[in-house]
């Protein structure tokens, strides 16, 4: 995974972050060290790697590039957008703080992250009206 990763780090984009940023150079050095695929999954909602390698990844509706973006405060865990393949890292005050709050993160299930890929499934059934439909047969 060591090309993918030098490859995802190559796309990605930056928001309220410099890319030479200690938080961001905290953030991939501890991605080395952690199971990739799981924070893959709990960003974009797949644990694949794009065909096309991540100069391909798509969005919910068009290809979009992965962002990290500044947000929340120093004791917020990450967050997820996968519809736009975004992670809001907040700004830690230390290596220690992030790898401790990621880690939690990646650890919160055995699938990895599955409350959000669960919400963001509802949030894409709702969008094509199947969750209605769902609802109706139910009964």
């Amino acid at each position: 995974m060591e090309d993918d990763m030098d490859d995802w780090m190559r796309f990605t984009d930056y928001r309220r972050y410099e890319k030479t940023g200690r938080v961001i150079e905290w953030f991939w050095a501890c991605l080395r060290s952690w199971p990739a695929v799981r924070l893959l999954q709990f960003t974009t909602g797949t644990s694949r790697i794009p065909v096309n390698t991540f100069k391909g990844l798509q969005g919910s509706d068009s290809p979009r590039r992965f962002m990290i973006e500044k947000s929340g405060d120093p004791n917020s865990l990450p967050r997820s957008h996968t519809y736009f393949n975004r992670l809001d890292l907040p700004p830690y005050e230390d290596h220690e703080s992030l790898e401790r709050n990621s880690a939690s993160q990646s650890t919160a299930s055995p699938l990895g992250f599955s409350s959000w890929i669960v919400l963001a499934q509802r949030v894409l059934l709702v969008r094509v009206g199947r969750l209605k439909a769902l609802g109706k047969s139910k009964e």
